[in-house]
């Protein structure tokens, strides 16, 4: 081992002279090649990129099947869903045959992503209650058309009057009894039935006509209210009383009307 000597010589002060220790460290020349490395790096790569080829080529993602306007209502109603709900929902077509069966998937979307809430895998019993068209919805929005459509004919000449009542959640003022004068289809008065009054404007905005009693029906049908009561005057077909609660979950939100002593001029 060889030595290293330092002297330190400095004004007024004693000479001193330290030998230390030289190791001299021999470093390896880490001079590796690594050109076999990258080749089983690319070749690896390029294996990977292949296969995802063939299977981006292979895989494709089923289509959405195109449904009528009865079959998307039944099948929205399987997903509990009313019309005016934020959600939509599309049927895959698992298969590829371009037609509703056993198997294919139905995939809700919404929320605040508007991103896939849930999916079903439709059974043989979910096609027949989607493709059905003789259900219950169908069959009251029938009765329905067809009592108004009895009601505009008996009213032809717009020369009628109606007392409508509010029977829901509001103030008693607002359950009175209401008599409506309508001449050449212009509501031309509106008065108080137990007094004869007249009701102010800004009440007489909220009273319903006979067209918002039938819209009123259907808007509830069409958005699956939890109930519908309603029974139409087999004479004239207008609804002589109505009940409708929209949801079962939400208290004090039912609305009832009554319609009584229709005059036909």
């Amino acid at each position: 081992m060889d030595s290293l000597s330092i002297n330190s010589n400095r004004t007024g002060s004693n000479t001193n002279s330290t030998t230390l220790p030289n190791n001299n460290v021999n470093t390896p020349n880490l001079n590796l090649n690594n050109g076999f490395a990258n080749a089983n790096w690319t070749n690896l790569l390029n294996i990977l990129q292949q296969l995802l080829q063939q299977f981006s080529n292979q895989y494709k993602p089923p289509a959405s099947l195109t449904l009528n306007d009865n079959q998307n209502r039944n099948l929205r109603s399987l997903f509990n869903l009313q019309d005016s709900s934020p959600f939509t929902v599309s049927v895959l077509d698992k298969n590829g045959n371009g037609k509703l069966n056993a198997g294919d998937v139905a995939v809700m979307y919404g929320g605040i992503t508007g991103g896939e809430v849930s999916r079903r895998v439709l059974t043989a019993a979910d096609i027949k209650a989607i493709n059905n068209t003789n259900n219950t919805q169908n069959a009251n929005l029938t009765t329905l058309n067809t009592n108004e459509a009895k009601w505009k004919a008996a009213t032809a000449n717009g020369n009628y009057d109606y007392t409508v009542q509010f029977g829901g959640f509001t103030a008693p003022e607002y359950r009175r009894p209401i008599t409506v004068s309508v001449n050449n289809g212009q509501v031309s008065g509106m008065t108080y039935a137990d007094t004869g009054e007249t009701v102010p404007a800004d009440r007489q905005a909220s009273v319903p006509s006979m067209s918002d009693l039938f819209q009123e029906l259907r808007d509830a049908y069409k958005n699956n209210a939890a109930q519908i009561n309603v029974t139409y005057d087999p004479t004239y077909g207008y609804p002589s009383s109505l009940y409708i609660d929209r949801s079962a979950m939400i208290a004090d939100e039912e609305v009832s009307y009554s319609v009584s002593n229709v005059r036909v001029r």
